[in-house]
């Protein structure tokens, strides 16, 4: 069955738009699949090629910092890194931003941003162990700057809570460039035995897939592109882009795979 629907230049213009694409990537992928693209495809491509999960605009300047070494034992490639620690033991880590999300919902943009990250740092074999943040909000006297400071203090700490891995500490710095967008960084540390560590990787034909979490909403479609696109006077419209997030079952989740682990 064709799926392809047939846009006129102006329409293909106005859909990419809408996902954060630019006509030049529609088109090398075009190139590469020798045919256009459907909708579907259009949906997974902005995705998979947005700032947030490719990094297409940062990577020049992430390949100058180090990541090799003696200590090191898990690199860029897998869900977190890890770093030797002595007598078989690895600190496993994971840092992530959660900056536009939080400037338009600073709770659930938050919460889900320190979820996030447990989640990598659990999918290496490492149970979490605690969460630090750095926190940069607009000056005190910005109208905002109560909104973001309280739900976002609250997201990241509750979420925690509610998980059972604690925030030990972190930074919080007032400055007017955060006026539009707060900087939301959230790290999280986990221990394990590097032989008990794991990789995302299968081999094989034949295995079986298993997707398991919350039920599926409309919260968080397009959540990556979101993420990846400056932010304006309408940014509060893509307020459904933002995960709501859940500790509780996420707390099931960590318990469950632990023991498949």
């Amino acid at each position: 069955m064709d799926m392809v629907i047939r846009f006129t230049y102006m329409e293909l213009q106005e859909k990419l738009k809408s996902v954060g694409l630019k006509l030049e990537e529609y088109e090398n992928a075009k190139k590469i699949v020798g045919r256009d693209l459907n909708n579907i495809e259009i949906g997974i491509l902005s995705t998979v090629w947005s700032e947030h999960c490719s990094y297409k605009s940062s990577k020049i300047h992430l390949k100058r910092l180090p990541v090799e070494g003696d200590q090191v034992a898990q690199g860029p490639g897998e869900n977190a890194g890890a770093v030797r620690l002595g007598e078989g033991w690895v600190a496993v880590f994971k840092m992530e931003s959660h900056n536009h999300p939080s400037a338009i919902a600073p709770k659930q943009g938050s919460a889900t941003g320190v979820g996030g990250i447990i989640r990598d740092v659990l999918s290496i074999g490492a149970p979490a162990s605690a969460v630090l943040d750095i926190l940069m909000f607009p000056q005190e006297d910005f109208k905002k700057t109560p909104w973001y400071l309280n739900g976002i203090v609250d997201g990241v700490g509750s979420y925690g809570n509610c998980v059972g891995v604690p925030n030990l500490g972190g930074q919080t710095s007032f400055y007017p460039g955060y006026e539009g967008n707060p900087l939301v960084n959230a790290m999280c540390v986990g221990l394990c035995k590097e032989k008990d560590m794991k990789k995302a990787v299968a081999s094989g034909v034949g295995n079986s897939l298993l997707l398991i979490g919350a039920p599926t909403g409309r919260d968080g479609i397009h959540g990556a592109t979101f993420a990846s696109m400056d932010l304006d006077e309408d940014s509060g419209d893509d307020l459904p882009a933002v995960q709501v997030g859940d500790p509780f079952r996420e707390k099931l989740l960590i318990e469950a795979t632990s023991e498949i682990l």
